[in-house]
């Protein structure tokens, strides 16, 4: 009797813990989904700021059961993830600049490539291979498990190989 109360109350506080960091982890996705709210609709009113709480908490509610608790979700800080996301929005404009001058002087030679990532995790690879495609120039055609096939517009001369390093370099130190 007293070892089936025991398991009882175990089961109980593990069940309390496991809400906690379920609580912890919409928190964490509720301000990330307002930070974006206002870095893309760089409105700052409070109508503006009503509705998009509305919107986060209507986000997190109906993707509750389907995202947060049937998967794992990569352990990263909300500092490093808003942290990376600014990165990539610079990322995104400096890569258009770049791509200006070939665009207008014609210089493009498309090339694809292989580019296999050092990360395992599934999330953070289709997180990487999204940002690359979000990047102007290169587009992910592909990806199996951390491999990823890649479309670029500017050719290296050297089938890909010094464009793989620098996207590897720029886009996967966050995640080490």
């Amino acid at each position: 009797m007293l070892i089936a109360e025991m398991d009882c109350l175990e089961n109980t506080i593990h069940k309390g813990c496991c809400k906690m960091k379920l609580q912890i982890r919409h928190l964490h996705l509720l301000a990330f989904l307002y930070t974006f709210w206002f870095l893309f609709s760089l409105d700052f009113s409070i109508e503006n700021a009503l509705i998009g709480l509305l919107i986060c908490f209507l986000v997190i509610y109906l993707s509750k059961n389907v995202f947060l608790e049937s998967i794992k979700i990569f352990d990263l800080s909300l500092f490093k993830m808003v942290k990376y996301f600014l990165f990539l929005i610079y990322e995104i404009y400096l890569a258009s600049f770049h791509l200006i001058p070939m665009i207008i002087k014609k210089k493009e030679e498309p090339i694809i490539f292989n580019l296999k990532l050092d990360i395992k995790d599934p999330y953070i690879v289709t997180l990487i291979a999204n940002s690359i495609t979000l990047t102007p120039g290169t587009i992910t055609i592909n990806k199996e498990s951390s491999l990823l096939t890649v479309l670029s517009i500017k050719d290296d001369k050297q089938n890909g190989k010094l464009i793989a390093e620098d996207i590897k370099k720029t886009f996967q130190r966050f995640f080490f």
